[in-house]
């Protein structure tokens, strides 16, 4: 009985595993198509999947070609902008030097018309001719004469000035119809010139005796000239070998002798010039002495004749250097 039962049992799984063959058989088309789509639905995953990774490719490479692009610009930019600066700089260098020869060229001219001007004076009194007969006839100086000749160029000069030793030699002017800085900076021609003249103001009068004459000149010229060496008499060693000026008019022509130096900020000198009388004379003269740099061992009195010269002091801007002197009495 067991056996049959076994043998039964045996049937019955034998045919079940046929039905499971049969139904696994059966199932077996459906699996494959899905399978077979999904091998479609990755492969075309893969297409997709490689053509976003083409189309970013294509973009990484459009951008680095832009990027590369616009590289080679912006040198090519900064090539010409280089370009641009370079030549820029070398248009300006040269403007710069075409100024800087200019400005050579016209200081160099102008220093070389101040010279020329400087020797004129130097030989403006020697240029002109005075025969002996005319010293005796008119018992005046060969330079009072010479002075004469030389007012017909200007009639603002009104007398020469020199002292001896150094390059101050020239008409000293006065006008009478331009303000009283008119000849700081014109020339004996009254041409403009920034170095100037020696002068007079308008107000000093010639019929006073015993006057003060202030002759005014500057001292900061470029060639030290005019009143340029004026300066030189702050040494005493200097006044030691320079203690003498002349002065010349169409009537007088003086040797000076001088008596004290000093700087306008110890008083007021402008306020002695058309002295009053003995008392603001001596006044004058005492305060020349007492504020002298150095003592002279000279002085003047009442009667002599006063020049004082000024110019500039390098000091302070108003303050003024002055040298006084007196008439040196002939005998």
């Amino acid at each position: 009985m067991k056996s049959g039962k076994h043998h039964q049992t045996n049937q019955k799984n034998k045919k079940n595993d046929k039905k499971k063959s049969t139904t696994k058989n059966v199932e077996t088309p459906k699996s494959n198509a899905k399978h077979a789509e999904t091998v479609k639905d990755n492969a075309k995953d893969k297409k997709i999947v490689k053509q976003n990774a083409n189309k970013e490719s294509s973009i990484k490479r459009a951008s680095s070609v832009e990027i590369a692009s616009d590289n080679v610009e912006n040198s090519i930019n900064n090539h010409q902008d280089e370009s641009i600066n370079k030549s820029n700089s070398k248009i300006i260098v040269r403007i710069i030097l075409i100024i800087l020869v200019i400005c050579a060229v016209y200081v160099a001219s102008y220093i070389w018309s101040l010279y020329g001007e400087q020797v004129e004076l130097e030989h403006l009194l020697s240029s002109v001719e005075v025969s002996e007969n005319d010293i005796q006839r008119t018992g005046k100086t060969e330079r009072m004469l010479q002075l004469e000749e030389v007012k017909e160029i200007n009639p603002d000069i009104v007398g020469w000035l020199e002292i001896f030793g150094t390059k101050i030699n020239y008409p000293v002017m006065q006008s009478k119809e331009e303000n009283d800085k008119f000849y700081l900076d014109h020339n004996y021609k009254k041409e403009g010139n920034i170095q100037g003249s020696i002068y007079l103001k308008k107000e000093y009068n010639w019929n006073i005796a015993s006057n003060n004459m202030i002759i005014y000149g500057q001292s900061n010229t470029i060639d030290g000239s005019m009143f340029g060496g004026l300066k030189n008499y702050q040494s005493e060693e200097f006044y030691n070998s320079h203690d003498t000026f002349r002065f010349t008019t169409e009537d007088s022509d003086f040797v000076y002798e001088i008596i004290g130096v000093f700087s306008s900020k110890e008083f007021n000198y402008e306020q002695y010039i058309n002295l009053d009388g003995e008392k603001q004379y001596d006044e004058y003269v005492k305060n020349v002495k007492e504020h002298s740099m150095y003592d002279t061992g000279k002085t003047a009195k009442y009667g002599e004749t006063l020049i004082s010269l000024s110019t500039c002091s390098n000091n302070a801007q108003d303050e003024r250097f002055v040298i006084v002197a007196k008439q040196r009495n002939e005998e």
